[in-house]
């Protein structure tokens, strides 16, 4: 899913949001905020990356400034943790894939006695 952010983003009841010109489809629209998901992809129209386009009914507006990048979802299929009994600390390791694509990762770890 894709978040735009920004101010008076319901004016209308036409909106569109383009990626190098292919469309999203939008899921929810807000005052400052509009959600969108991927349209439909073809092998040729399957973009990671490029500009993002608002079209509020007829006027276009480019959003220059926000330069979007696709990242794949992330999986994990292995969790190694690696410790002893006499130890103070552990090493938790993560296997998988695209575990590159979290924006701001964060592992919460609950210990129990």
């Amino acid at each position: 899913m894709v978040t735009l952010k920004g101010k008076n983003l319901d004016i209308s009841n036409t909106q569109k949001i383009f990626l190098n010109e292919v469309e999203y489809d939008i899921i929810k629209v807000a005052s400052q905020m509009i959600e969108c998901l991927p349209g439909q992809f073809t092998a040729s129209n399957k973009i990671k990356e490029g500009n993002v386009t608002l079209q509020i009914n007829n006027t276009m507006a480019s959003l220059e400034s926000s330069y979007f990048r696709y990242r794949p979802d992330a999986y994990t299929n292995k969790i190694s943790i690696n410790s002893t009994l006499a130890a103070i600390s552990s090493n938790i390791t993560f296997f998988g894939k695209n575990l590159d694509s979290f924006f701001k990762p964060k592992i919460k770890a609950n210990f129990v006695n």
